[in-house]
């Protein structure tokens, strides 16, 4: 039923706290709801070069726009917001809760002052960067001229600490922030990096990182002319609901800082075989999740064997950026934990097991057809059958 005339709801205030200047920049943003005023916070070092304070709120509207939608609070910014930007919220609020109910309630945005956006004037653009696949890709795919007319000159590669890597590991982010940077000047782009505590707000991460994202990019808006992030698959094997999909990437946008996801249009095992010929990725990619003693991969996990067959399909057996080898003994122990790792897997074995030891290629097609069987319920009615069970 379409709520016409809504009884009072619970309102959220965001006001900007602080918003300096300079290279070393910072952002305060406090959201006042029932009787409570939370913190989000953001720190950037930007290699010398100054970075603006923004002309908008539109950085604070999409940052505390999912914990206002988890808690039922129209969302109330005191600042100005690009009026485009806040219909693109509006129609963002509808999608998060059509797909997601159980998560997030719809509500009213509205702000102290309303505007027409003003672009920057940059041509430039600033690309989100975890120094994985499908950023590394992004990143070649703008440097290099591979999306034509699409290619931007790339100002830098903004590394988040609080996102995957966590504010307190000060020994994991100094690895991946190392790393990132060297894979980054293999391209000619400077490395920034930006510490937040927006992960506390984001409600569900994997749902809500493409908002915690754009709250990042929205802040170089006063002098960057687009905002990159790395599209998660190719458009023909999207998940929805995501944080981040085709649906959800323009919306995050306005006419101050356009936003775009980048390699949509390609696969997963496709990027690992563009990018494995050069020797920066294959020294510094980072994909694992595990914190190995590498800091990058252990070599081990289902993504990192997964990445392993597609760099032997590109034609290199051994990366320094893996701790192990891939090996028949590796490939027997992966767990495959869902059906997007089973496709993905399966799509790399199928285009590169001619190349792959036959010891492996058995090891993985049986982890496969386990999964399957798992997931059919077979193995369990296998074992009910078995005698003396």
């Amino acid at each position: 039923m379409i709520e016409l005339a809504p009884a009072r709801r619970a309102r959220m205030e965001v006001r900007l706290q602080a918003a300096a200047s300079g290279e070393n920049a910072a952002r305060v943003v406090e959201m006042h709801h029932s009787a409570h005023v939370r913190q989000m916070w953001w720190r950037f070092d930007t290699a010398g070069r100054p970075l603006p304070a923004p002309h908008t709120a539109n950085f604070a509207a999409v940052a505390a726009l999912p914990w206002a939608m988890a808690h039922a609070a129209d969302l109330h910014v005191r600042g100005l917001l690009d009026r485009t930007f806040l219909e693109n919220l509006e129609e963002l609020v509808d999608v998060w809760v059509r797909w997601r109910p159980d998560l997030f309630h719809r509500i009213r945005i509205d702000a102290d002052d309303l505007a027409e956006g003003r672009p920057s004037g940059s041509n430039d653009a600033v690309l989100m960067f975890s120094g994985g696949v499908d950023a590394t890709f992004a990143l070649a795919a703008h440097v290099e001229g591979l999306l034509g007319h699409r290619s931007r000159p790339v100002s830098a590669g903004l590394l988040v600490r609080g996102f995957d890597v966590p504010l307190h590991d000060d020994a994991w982010w100094s690895i991946a922030r190392d790393h990132g940077q060297r894979l980054l000047g293999a391209f000619g782009v400077p490395l920034w990096t930006c510490a937040t505590n927006w992960r506390e707000f984001s409600v569900d991460w994997e749902m809500g990182f493409g908002m915690g994202i754009a709250a990042v990019l929205h802040q170089c808006e006063a002098s960057i002319g687009l905002g990159l992030w790395a599209a998660d698959e190719s458009y023909d094997h999207e998940i929805i609901p995501w944080g981040s999909n085709s649906i959800v990437a323009p919306l995050l946008g306005s006419p101050s800082l356009p936003v775009r996801a980048v390699g949509g249009g390609y696969e997963r095992d496709e990027k690992i075989g563009y990018l494995a010929h050069h020797e920066a990725v294959r020294r510094h990619l980072r994909v694992c999740w595990r914190q190995p003693a590498n800091g990058l991969n252990c070599g081990r996990c289902e993504k990192c064997v997964r990445t392993l067959v597609s760099l032997w399909g590109a034609g290199y057996e051994r990366c320094e950026a893996f701790e192990v080898p891939l090996t028949a003994s590796t490939a027997a122990r992966i767990r495959i934990g869902n059906q997007v790792q089973h496709d993905l897997l399966a799509s790399a074995l199928s285009h590169h097991a001619s190349r792959l030891p036959r010891s492996v290629v058995i090891a993985l097609r049986y982890r496969l057809a386990r999964f399957r069987l798992l997931k059919t319920g077979w193995i369990g009615r296998l074992r009910r059958r078995q005698p003396g069970s």
